[in-house]
């Protein structure tokens, strides 16, 4: 019958941190071994120059994805016998794709008022590959990708709120807003995988 909702939505957020440590790991190993060798600083010299460094929030972005999705695939497969395709490789292009927003988010690269849009890409753009992919698994996958806009809008709402006392608005709006998001997927994993048994029921019965 698969894992009861509680535990799966508690294993469900259990792979965000999976994410967020595995890259918090990486981070540590490469600034106390790799940083020193005269070769990394060289290209990130030269990434610096030409205005790549969006690069690196890339490889943070497929860090976290490749850690989270896997897990998330894991978890699909335990909780239902719904199948999503392609799973593993949307979203960790989507995931690739919002790191460039994580790194203009946390490094203040962007243009003054336009942070709230990299944060916002951080949280909707793995949503929305995502959907590409559930769009074959079940129906009403498009609600997916509200999953990542409401998650930015209270990333966003966290980010003015906490702003206001504290110089680690980004932290807390990238830490409260990930668990925010693990919440609303994981419900609404659940809610579609309820939508598509009932619906086969219904077939089986009417047939």
């Amino acid at each position: 019958e698969g894992l009861h909702p509680i535990t799966f939505i508690a294993l469900w957020m259990a792979a965000y941190l999976m994410g967020w440590a595995m890259l918090f790991l990486i981070m540590f190993t490469w600034m106390v071994t790799f940083d020193e060798w005269v070769v990394i600083r060289d290209i990130n010299f030269w990434l610096r120059s030409n205005d790549l460094r969006w690069v690196v929030g890339v490889i943070y972005g497929t860090i976290v994805g490749l850690t989270t999705a896997g897990a998330q695939a894991w978890l699909m497969k335990q909780a239902s016998k719904i199948e999503v395709r392609r799973w593993m490789l949307l979203s960790v292009i989507g995931w690739a794709i919002g790191g460039i927003g994580f790194w203009s988010y946390v490094n203040n690269f962007n243009y003054v008022g336009t942070w709230y849009l990299m944060l916002g890409l951080w949280f909707v753009a793995p949503t929305l590959l995502q959907t590409i992919a559930m769009r074959g698994a079940v129906r009403g996958a498009w609600i997916w990708t509200l999953t990542g806009v409401v998650t930015a809008i209270i990333a966003v709402m966290i980010h003015s709120r906490i702003a206001a006392w504290t110089y680690n608005e980004s932290m807390y709006a990238l830490m409260l807003g990930a668990i925010v998001q693990a919440i609303i997927t994981g419900v609404t994993f659940l809610m579609l995988k309820s939508q598509q048994q009932r619906e086969q029921v219904e077939m089986a019965t009417a047939i």
